[in-house]
């Protein structure tokens, strides 16, 4: 029997487990939620042991003690993250504000982590991302980045559809990632925040980074982040378009995959596919017909989770095995790396 993957938790926002509060999200929604509901699947030993949970708010590691409640072993909860890396976690989760990510990530694999789960993005550039996969590539450790769509089941439909080329060749992607106006004084516009996922998707679904792009990017002053960005992509054989923040009053996930003989619309509103098929109205055309399709319940944070599970317990691969262990990894480390590159080609086009 596997001994539980022991595991720290630097980072207790949101996204680490206070979504899991929210009644209307799909369960579990979070790092320390998703560990829990595998913990509690398990019908012997649970999968993994969080051994230390850390973050400089005091009030947050009171909150997250009560709402974690698991008996057994004793947690060390903590407001300093070298402490919580000297209980030798073998998965380290990063789920800190984004400016932290690749300084926690490096002292984590130099603690000794073998696995790391870090919240999307990477980094806030390119240079500091590269760093971080230098850095892992030479310890052999394995990176996921939180980009959870790739594990929903609806969102991996669409995967299978374009692979197959099920509606023929892909055309077209536009989409919509909106949000309102950015607070004063954030340090992070709705590129880097939101649309970050949305980019993620288009390098998976069009097999890699664009051969070119060209946009605007809006802001109020030089100083501020970004309140809108409309972007362009040229790939081998179609294009892509989006408009990220466009201070709207509600929030928009959207994405419109145009194939030759079909369509498809994928967004937080659900799954929708279309055909083409003989017109009903003009003789002599075609048009779109909606399609049926089924697929299994979403579950991306336990699919990740799992994945995290298995490869981490197949253990540190060899020096000559790293690249191609990397590619089992879903939310492959390179594709974050292009996907900031890209936001920052965005930058200095405006």
């Amino acid at each position: 029997m596997s001994t539980p993957i022991r595991t720290a938790l630097l980072g207790l926002g949101r996204i680490a487990w206070s979504l899991e509060n929210d009644p209307l999200r799909f369960k579990p929604c979070t790092h320390a939620g998703s560990l829990r509901a595998l913990n509690e699947k398990a019908h012997r030993q649970p999968p993994f042991q969080l051994v230390a949970a850390c973050d400089p708010k005091p009030g947050r590691l009171a909150d997250f003690k009560r709402w974690w409640g698991r008996p057994g072993r004793e947690l060390q909860l903590t407001t300093a993250w070298q402490q919580a890396l000297t209980e030798g976690p073998e998965l380290v989760i990063i789920a800190a504000s984004t400016g932290a990510h690749v300084d926690l990530a490096c002292e984590a694999i130099a603690a000794g982590a073998r696995s790391l789960v870090v919240e999307k993005p990477l980094a806030t550039n390119t240079k500091d991302a590269q760093r971080l996969l230098d850095v892992a590539r030479k310890a052999r450790v394995r990176v996921w980045i939180n980009f959870e769509r790739r594990y929903h089941a609806a969102y991996r439909t669409v995967f299978r559809y374009l692979e197959r080329k099920t509606l023929g060749p892909l055309r077209m992607i536009t989409g919509r990632v909106l949000t309102g106006e950015p607070p004063r004084g954030a340090r992070v516009g709705p590129l880097l925040h939101d649309a970050v996922h949305w980019l993620d998707l288009l390098l998976w679904y069009s097999g890699g980074p664009p051969l070119a792009r060209y946009g605007r990017v809006l802001r109020k002053s030089a100083r501020s982040v970004e309140h809108t960005a409309c972007l362009g992509f040229q790939f081998q054989d179609h294009q892509a378009f989006l408009e990220a923040g466009g201070r709207r009053a509600h929030f928009e996930f959207e994405m419109v995959l145009d194939c030759e003989r079909g369509r498809i619309e994928i967004g937080n509103g659900g799954l929708r596919v279309f055909r083409t098929a003989a017109s009903r109205r003009y003789k002599g055309f075609r048009e779109l017909r909606p399609v049926r399709v089924r697929h299994a319940p979403p579950g991306p944070w336990l699919n990740l989770y799992r994945e995290v599970r298995r490869e981490t317990r197949r253990g540190r691969p060899s020096e000559r095995d790293f690249v191609r262990e990397e590619e089992r990894i879903t939310t492959r480390p390179l594709d974050s790396l292009h996907g900031i590159r890209i936001i920052e080609q965005a930058y200095r086009l405006s």
